[in-house]
């Protein structure tokens, strides 16, 4: 019936409305977490923080080859890069709502525990990770599982120092001190030392 045709159209223009929605809100969690986390590290470095300037190197290096190399290999077929840079999206998605509710603590490690953790050990035991491999592709995947297992073995490390009662990192602690990272949890104060940067707290 007619009835019956117009309810079907209006539930594809509802559901092509929130694919939009959410795809858009995908791209924008792109772009608000790499400025307000870049603006972040840069004022905890001018405060004096050395793993602050290390990490605002590091951030780069990691994300912008699983966007950009990630797709343009995903495109040509390899389901690895496909499955890195599907990782690197939603890593970023996690890690915006994660900031609503503990911002500057080391447990937003957490949005690359629960993305690139499964994508790692799907890269590392399955034989379908395989597919697509060849040349630049297999030398880019190669790269970044030593990346993501860097980026893991960190991000394990913060979050057990943060669920001991340590929950803020170095750089941030600096930033606060200094007057620039406003952080009103008394913990943010403890002292930064030589000793601290290298192993914790």
């Amino acid at each position: 019936s007619c009835w019956a045709q117009d309810v079907l159209k209006f539930e594809k223009s509802v559901d092509r409305a929130m694919l939009l929605q959410l795809l858009t809100w995908i791209l924008e969690s792109q772009v608000w977490v790499v400025k307000n986390h870049s603006d972040g590290l840069e004022k905890c470095a001018k405060a004096g923080s050395v793993t602050g300037r290390l990490i605002s190197i590091w951030g780069p290096v990691m994300c912008f080859p699983q966007w950009i190399g990630g797709s343009i290999f995903a495109l040509r077929g390899c389901k690895a890069a496909a499955a890195i840079f599907s990782a690197r999206m939603a890593a970023m998605c996690v890690v915006r709502k994660l900031d609503e509710h503990i911002p500057c603590t080391r447990a937003l490690g957490l949005c690359h525990l629960t993305t690139y953790g499964p994508v790692l050990l799907w890269l590392l035991t399955s034989p379908k990770a395989r597919d697509g491999l060849d040349g630049p592709a297999e030398k880019f995947v190669t790269f970044q599982k030593y990346v993501i297992s860097l980026c893991l073995f960190m991000d394990a490390r913060d979050l057990i120092l943060h669920c001991l009662g340590y929950p803020f990192p170095c750089y941030i602690r600096r930033g606060v001190q200094a007057g620039v990272i406003p952080v009103k949890d008394p913990r943010a104060k403890a002292p930064v030392t030589l000793l601290s940067c290298l192993i914790g707290p």
